[in-house]
């Protein structure tokens, strides 16, 4: 029931915006949180994966309503959940966020080196996962002024787009990742 939630939870960003998402986000957080300090040791794994989920829909939805400290604290919550089950989907998306993070505080470089480190779990991704990661690395790059790499980068992602294979990757990390979402960022303003 929760991971349904979650589902909502962002649908409801998409519909209402991102405070009014953050509130459930925020509640159901609590009510994971509670529920790990109790959770079976068989359970475990996969309470733990929600509540990194949470933690990474939280850190995104405080990094759109300009709360940055709060993102990079649940973005770094989200990586430690993530890693202590080691969880190659969730760890890779967790670093993606600190790459989006750090692109945004304009620490160009930091976001190269975090997006490269979320690709080296590239392997273990779902497709629209690994297209995501190519296109925050291009942009990363672009802030560094590596724009020939940034367009490669962009080019590879087109193999990797949630609409090249048939089926839709709904409620996927990465799903929103289309061919003309990364046209997009290569055609977009700086600082490509």
């Amino acid at each position: 029931m929760l991971r349904e939630e979650w589902h909502l939870l962002v649908q409801n960003d998409k519909t209402f915006g991102p405070e009014y998402a953050l509130m459930g986000v925020s509640r159901q957080l609590a009510t994971v949180e509670a529920l790990l300090r109790e959770v079976p040791q068989t359970l475990r794994p996969a309470a733990v994966r929600l509540a990194a989920q949470y933690a990474e829909s939280a850190a995104w939805l405080n990094q759109s309503l300009n709360d940055h400290y709060a993102g990079q604290r649940w973005a770094q919550q989200a990586l430690s959940w993530a890693q202590q089950i080691a969880d190659p989907a969730m760890t890779a998306w967790a670093i993606y966020r600190s790459s989006q993070q750090r692109l945004a505080a304009g620490q160009f470089t930091q976001a190269v080196e975090q997006a490269e480190v979320a690709l080296h779990y590239d392997q273990k991704l779902p497709r629209p996962m690994r297209a995501a990661l190519r296109v925050q690395h291009a942009h990363a790059l672009a802030g560094t002024g590596e724009h020939r790499a940034a367009m490669r980068v962009l080019d590879d992602a087109h193999h990797w787009a949630a609409d090249r294979r048939p089926g839709k990757p709904e409620g996927e990390h990465g799903s929103y990742c289309t061919s003309g979402y990364i046209e997009v960022y290569r055609g977009g303003p700086a600082p490509f």
